[in-house]
C-alpha cells in the first residue's frame, strides 16, 4: 500500500480531534495511524488487554458497553485536558 500524505496548506482550519470508529479488522489503526501523521496529531489507541469491562461487553454489548467505553474516554479526556 502507499503511503500518501494530506497537503494541509489546502485547509483553512483543522480539526483539533479525530475519532476513528468501527468493527474488529477494518483498517482503524493503520487510518488513525496515517492521520496522525498527516496531521501531525498524536494517537490514543485503545489498549484491549487494559480493559477490564471488554468480557462484559462480548457477554452483553447493551449493558457492557458505557462501561467499556468509559475505560478509554476518561484518559484521553485527561490526556486532552492538560494540552
Amino acid at each position: 500500500m502507499q503511503k500518501k500524505t494530506i497537503d494541509l496548506k489546502q485547509f483553512n482550519k483543522l480539526p483539533k480531534f479525530i475519532a476513528v470508529e468501527g468493527p474488529i479488522g477494518a483498517g482503524k489503526t493503520t487510518l488513525t495511524r496515517l492521520l496522525a501523521d498527516s496531521f501531525s496529531y498524536d494517537t490514543f489507541l485503545e489498549q484491549p488487554s487494559e480493559n477490564p469491562f471488554l468480557p462484559d461487553f462480548y457477554v452483553n454489548p447493551i449493558t457492557g458497553s458505557i462501561r467499556n467505553t468509559t475505560v478509554f474516554s476518561v484518559p484521553a479526556c485527561e490526556t486532552n485536558s492538560r494540552t
